[in-house]
């Protein structure tokens, strides 16, 4: 009986862990998104500042390839900083992912598995 309360603690650490994950792993997501859309509301806006730039100084095609070329230049620029970003996020989310599957501790207390996981929230936020 003693046995079975104790995997039933156990049980429940693992669920309330892993719910502490995805709740990190969405919370992840959504700032990924919010910063994807910044990012391309300042595109649009930068690209219509060029435009409108260009088209007020410059009528010839070679001003128009000019601005093509510096606004590909420019995107390309900040997706690669949000796919950076974004994959130094992935890492810090697969250690906290590792780490709740393989520090398990059996003696581990309801105070220290409760202390534990306010710890791994601070580290996500």
């Amino acid at each position: 009986s003693k046995q079975g309360a104790y995997l039933s603690d156990l049980r429940a650490a693992d669920k309330k862990a892993q719910d502490i994950i995805n709740e990190a792993y969405e919370k992840r997501r959504v700032q990924k998104q919010q910063a994807e859309a910044q990012a391309n509301k300042e595109l649009e806006t930068i690209k219509k500042q060029l435009q409108a730039d260009i088209l007020g100084t410059s009528e010839n095609k070679e001003g128009h390839d000019s601005l093509r070329q510096k606004l590909k230049e420019e995107t390309d620029k900040k997706l690669a900083e949000l796919k950076k970003k974004a994959g130094e996020k992935m890492n810090d989310s697969l250690g906290l992912i590792l780490h709740f599957v393989t520090k398990v501790n059996p003696k581990a207390t309801k105070e220290n598995v409760q202390a534990f996981q306010q710890k791994a929230i601070q580290s996500v936020s």
